[in-house]
Formats: structure tokens, sequence, C-alpha cells
């Protein structure tokens, strides 16, 4: 019998290249107690040609124009959503055929506001392939690990209590500065109270790089992570010292992001240049977190 429903939210634009797969990804779930959300923002491709060819009476179209921000498809989404559980998959994903089924076991053998699972990253142009993993925090502290050690959670790999999101009044920010990295606070918030979280090792969909992603190598996403991060440190209520300290574990782990990223594009001399920065700002963080890699 089946019991949990699963509201799944799909934003899209311009992007039914890929569209097609993510919608069959979903029709072809082993678990069927589900309904599919698709918010176009308004398309200028063949968009609504693949849209027409469903007529499952589980799928729901929704028009709006979100000017550049995902949030607020995502945000259309939720408000329509009916189901006990929110799924996010974004158009150019897919997911495997027993990913629903694998999150619905998971519901009903633990306790818990977030279930996450991991994805294979596939280039699209390249064909390289590598095995992502999320929800692996590196401290008890599932608020604290994601502002100090990253984001660790992905939209098309996790599933949300929709209960809890209502309860907290939580949704998608709108903020402008935020683009790109509105999934990174959303996660934030429902840390921040106190959702526990679940993580199942094993792959149930791809992560796809493309040339139109919004957020692969990008600056503006870099840029936008840190507005997400200080915005949240902002609102600590911690003393001064405390929220230094923070902030220099933080600042010495975004500048050592921006260390390998010069690395990699043969920037050697400000690469090293920027790790040393990396150690001065925190060595005692810097040493911790070499050492939690090389465990890793």
């Amino acid at each position: 019998m089946l019991t949990a429903k699963i509201s799944i939210i799909l934003p899209t634009f311009n992007m039914a290249f890929l569209l097609d797969e993510a919608i069959k990804s979903v029709m072809s779930q082993s678990y069927n107690n589900w309904e599919l959300i698709i918010i176009d923002n308004y398309s200028s491709d063949n968009t609504d040609e693949i849209l027409e060819k469903y007529s499952d009476n589980r799928i729901t179209i929704l028009k709006i124009n979100n000017n550049g921000i995902i949030a607020k498809s995502r945000n259309a989404g939720m408000y329509r959503a009916s189901g006990d559980w929110v799924a996010f998959l974004d158009s150019d994903d897919i997911w495997y055929p027993h990913r629903l089924e694998v999150m619905k076991d998971a519901i009903d053998k633990n306790e818990a506001d977030i279930i996450s699972t991991n994805e294979l990253l596939v280039n699209k142009n390249t064909g390289f392939t590598k095995k992502l993993v999320y929800g692996k925090r590196s401290i008890n502290n599932l608020y604290l690990s994601l502002l100090v050690y990253g984001n660790i959670l992905s939209p098309s790999a996790t599933l949300v209590k929709r209960s809890f999101i209502n309860k907290n009044n939580i949704k998608f920010s709108e903020n402008i500065n935020f683009i790109t990295a509105e999934d990174y606070d959303f996660w934030l918030l429902l840390a921040k109270h106190n959702a526990r979280l679940i993580s199942l090792d094993t792959i149930q969909g791809e992560y796809r790089i493309h040339n139109n992603n919004n957020s692969i190598n990008n600056s503006l996403h870099r840029e936008n992570v840190k507005n997400v991060i200080f915005n949240h440190i902002k609102k600590l209520e911690i003393n001064k010292d405390k929220k230094n300290k923070l902030i220099d574990k933080v600042y010495s782990r975004l500048v050592l992001t921006d260390a390998k990223l010069n690395i990699s594009s043969k920037k050697y001399i400000s690469g090293f240049l920027l790790i040393f920065i990396s150690i001065k700002r925190a060595p005692l963080f810097f040493i911790k977190r070499l050492i939690l890699k090389i465990l890793k």
C-alpha cells in the first residue's frame, strides 16, 4: 500500500534539449505516489512541445516570470505542493528508476526531516564522470558544518519533509545576491531549525554539466556563496570573539577553494600565495581540515 506522497519541484528555462529526459526519469520511477510540478520561466525554445507530450494527471505545469531568480520558481512549486515530502529535480538532471522507492524505504525506517542520496556527475561535453557524495558532515552540528565546511547537499539529490518546511516557514531566498547559491541558504535554514539529516550512500541520479550550467566554475556563484555564508554569520547571536574565530575559519576555507581554482588553471604563484593566506588566517583549522581530507 502506498503511503507517503512525494511532490517533485522541477523549474526549467530554455532547457528543452535535456528536459524530456528529466521528465522521463520521473515517469519511469518504480514508486508511483508522486506529483510533478513543472515551473516554466516562459521558455523561448521548444519547451512547450516537450510538455505537451505528457498528459499524466500527476503532472502540473505552471508558467511564471521569475526574472532570473530560480528561487521564485522553486517557491511557487512548494506553494502548490500537496505531498508529505518535497523533492527537487533540476531540468538538466535525471533520476535512476528506483530513486523514490529507495527514499520511501528510508522514510519508513528513519526519523528524518532531510534525506539525501549521492549523484553521478556527468560532463555532457567530455564524457567525464565522478561520484558526488552528499550529506557527510565534518562535525556533528549540521548548521555549523554547512557554514564552516561548505555545502554538502544538492537539490536533485535531496528530499525534505513538507510539514517541517511549513512549520518553520522556510523557503528559498529570492535575494538577487544569492542567485545560484539559494539552495545553500535553504539547507542552512533547515539546519538552523535543527532538521534531522539522513544520508544514504547510494547513487540515485545524475548531475549533468553542460554549456548552460549557471554555477559551474562561475565567479558570480562563488561570490554569492560568500554572500549566503556571511549573511548567516551576521545574524548569529554569539559574542564577538566567537564570531571572529568563525569568520577566520570560513575565510580560510574560501581562500583555499580559490587557491585550488588558481592552481588548476596553472596560476601557480597566485595559487600558492592564497594557500599561505589560508594557513595564516586560521592555522589550526587549516591543519584540522587537511587531516580530515587525508582521512577521507
